[in-house]
Formats: C-alpha cells, structure tokens, sequence
C-alpha cells in the first residue's frame, strides 16, 4: 500500500478527527491511545469518543500516516518526508522554478 498525502488544517477548532490526532502527535509524541484522546479532546470542539479516536488511529495506521511503537503511537517519519517532498514541488511548481 502506498503512503498518502494527509494535510491536516492547523490550527482549526472545527478540525476532522484525522487533522486532531495529527496536531497532537505533531508536538507531543509518542503517546499512547489513551493520551492521543486527551490531546484530541483539547484540540478539537467536537465531543469525539474513545471509540471514535480509536478507529481514526487505525485508518492512521493503515494509510501509514502513524506507527506504532509497542502500545504508543507517532508519525511515520517517512510520510513526513512524503509531505515536505509534495510542499517542495508544489512551492517549485507554483513558483515557476521547474
């Protein structure tokens, strides 16, 4: 399965469930699932259930966005290099540099 391309909307109280669990472990990692919950919660306005963090971090994990490190969770470092090499050649293309 390839990797995708997620980009989450910082800084958005109104953020998806996806964006929520990616700002937290953007500055908070590796963290359990229990934790991620608690930082979601803070991050979002929306009333997400345990349940509900729990199967966004598995569709996380399927779309390799997240590893897992024994019962902790943190962003696959090569979907980060995914994403700074698509923000590359997107500021190449829109710049006129290619």
């Amino acid at each position: 399965m390839s990797q995708s391309v997620v980009i989450p909307k910082i800084g958005a109280r109104n953020s998806s469930a996806k964006d929520a669990v990616i700002l937290a472990l953007s500055t908070k990692w590796p963290l359990s699932l229990k934790e991620i919950h608690s930082e979601v919660q803070k991050i979002t306005s929306n009333d997400l259930t345990y349940q509900a963090t729990h199967k966004t971090i598995s569709q996380l994990l399927e779309e390799r966005v997240l590893e897992k490190n024994g019962k902790n969770y943190q962003l696959n470092t090569n979907w980060i290099l995914n994403l700074k090499n698509f923000s590359t050649n997107l500021e190449e293309t829109y710049s006129g540099n290619r």
